[in-house]
C-alpha cells in the first residue's frame, strides 16, 4: 500500500497512549501519511515526525461529572471537526480511525464518509457501560435509552469496528451490531518502549519496597484500597513507597490526600503527575511491583488494563483485581489476583510477594509467557488484515 492518506482521532494525550502511538507507528510502516488529532501535553503544539503530524487541540480537562464530560466532549468534537474538513480539502483521506469515548465522534467524520472515506470506530470503552456504572442511577437517569440510541448508530455507521476487550465486543453484539464488523484488538504494550528485564533481581524485601501505579485516576481504579493496605504494609515494611502517577479526577484526588493525611503516610505515598511513556518505564524497572486494584463494577468486568500488560512485559510481578478481563489472558500462577475492594487481601498477597522472591521470579516469567500471545507483534497482524480488507 502506497501513497495512502489516514487521520486518526482521539481524545487522549499523545504522549501518554500507548494504543495511539502504536496505531500510527503501524501505519507509518505501511507507507501512510499521516495526521493525528488528539490532545498533546501542549494543546498549541505540533509534533511532525516522519510522515506523520500530531496536531494539538483543546485541552484535557475535568471529567468527573456528566456535565463536565459533555462540556470536554463539544471542547473536542468542534476544533476537531474545522480541522478535518481542512486536512481533507488539502488530500483526500483513505481512511479515519476514530477513538471512543464517546462512539459519537464518529460522525465528525460524516461528509469524508460521503466521499469515499473508510471509518473504524475504535471502541476503547463503551459509553453505554460507563453511563450505566457512573451516571445511571442519578438525576441523569432518563438520558440512559438516548446514549444506547446514539452508540448503535454510531456503531452502525463504521465500516468496521475495533474492540479493547472480548467483553466489550458480547455488550457490541447483545446490541444487535453486526459480528463480521468487530476485531478485538488488546490494548498491548508497546514493545518499542517496553523491555522484559532479564536481568531484574529477586530476593526477599524486608524494607524499602516500592510499588507504582500509573494511569487513569478515578474511584473505580481502586487507589484508596491500594492506600488502606499501605498503611498495613507499611508496617511490615518499613520504608517502602507507593509512587502514583497520572490524571486525576479532582474529587477523587482530595478523597486520597485525606486518606494520606489521616495514616500519616505523606512521605510515602506520592500523587505524581502523569508522564511520558518513556518515563513510565524508567519509573516500573526502578520499582519491584506494580498493581492494578481495580473495583468490582459491572463496567470494569469489562475493560483491560493496559498497566497490567506493561508491568508484564517490563517484567515486574504484578498484583491485580480478580476481574473477567485479567483472568481471560493470565491464569492463576502468572500473576497474583487479589479479591477487588479488599484492602486485607492486598496486604497479604504484597507481604507474601516480599518474603517469596522465587515465587516472585516464577509468576514474572510465566506473566510473560502468557502475554506473548496479545503482544503488539501480534496485534499489528489484525490491524493489517483490518486495512487490507478495507482498501
Amino acid at each position: 500500500m502506497k501513497n495512502k492518506n489516514a487521520c486518526l482521532i482521539s481524545k487522549f494525550i499523545f504522549e501518554n497512549d500507548t494504543r495511539l502511538q502504536q496505531q500510527v507507528a503501524f501505519l507509518e510502516d505501511n507507507n501512510f501519511n499521516i495526521s493525528v488529532i488528539c490532545y498533546l501535553e501542549n494543546e498549541k503544539k505540533t509534533i511532525i515526525r516522519n510522515n506523520t503530524t500530531v496536531y494539538g487541540v483543546s485541552r484535557l480537562g475535568d471529567k468527573d461529572t456528566l456535565l463536565k464530560y459533555i462540556w470536554n466532549t463539544l471542547k473536542f468534537i468542534i476544533p476537531t471537526f474545522i480541522k478535518l474538513q481542512k486536512l481533507s480539502f488539502q488530500n483526500k483521506l483513505d481512511i479515519i480511525i476514530i477513538h471512543t469515548l464517546p462512539e459519537l465522534m464518529i460522525f465528525i467524520a460524516f461528509f469524508q464518509k460521503f466521499f469515499g472515506t473508510k471509518l473504524i470506530l475504535d471502541v476503547r470503552d463503551t459509553s453505554v457501560e460507563l453511563f450505566e456504572t457512573k451516571w445511571s442511577d442519578g438525576k441523569w437517569k432518563f438520558l440512559h435509552r438516548l446514549v444506547v440510541f446514539f452508540a448503535n448508530i454510531s456503531c452502525h455507521f463504521a465500516d468496521k469496528i475495533i474492540v479493547a476487550s472480548p467483553g466489550f465486543k458480547d455488550k457490541l453484539l447483545e446490541r444487535k451490531i453486526p459480528e463480521e464488523k468487530i476485531t478485538i484488538i488488546f490494548n498491548s504494550a508497546d514493545n518499542a518502549i517496553f523491555h522484559f528485564d532479564k536481568e531484574r533481581k529477586f530476593e526477599k524485601i524486608s524494607s524499602g519496597l516500592k510499588i507504582i501505579y500509573h494511569g487513569s485516576i478515578a474511584d473505580r481504579f481502586g487507589i484508596d484500597i491500594a492506600i488502606d493496605a499501605f498503611k498495613n504494609i507499611i508496617q511490615k515494611i518499613p520504608n517502602s513507597t507507593l509512587n502514583i502517577y497520572g490524571f486525576y479526577d479532582d474529587g477523587y484526588k482530595n478523597l486520597l490526600k485525606e486518606k494520606i493525611t489521616k495514616y500519616n503516610l505523606e512521605d510515602s505515598i506520592f500523587l505524581n503527575s502523569r508522564e511520558s511513556l518513556d518515563n513510565i518505564y524508567k519509573l516500573i524497572k526502578n520499582s519491584d511491583l506494580g498493581i492494578v486494584p481495580y473495583k468490582a463494577d459491572f463496567f470494569m468486568q469489562l475493560a483491560f488494563s493496559t498497566k497490567l500488560f506493561e508491568y508484564v512485559l517490563s517484567g515486574i510481578p504484578v498484583v491485580t483485581s480478580r476481574l473477567k478481563p485479567a483472568q481471560f489472558i493470565f491464569p492463576e500462577e502468572s500473576i497474583f489476583f487479589v479479591n477487588p475492594n479488599d484492602p486485607d487481601d492486598l496486604t497479604e498477597k504484597i507481604i507474601y510477594l516480599c518474603e517469596n522472591p522465587n515465587e516472585r521470579k516464577i509468576r514474572v516469567s510465566k506473566a510473560y509467557e502468557s502475554y506473548s500471545k496479545i503482544s503488539s507483534d501480534v496485534m499489528k497482524e489484525q490491524y493489517f488484515k483490518i486495512i487490507e480488507q478495507l482498501l
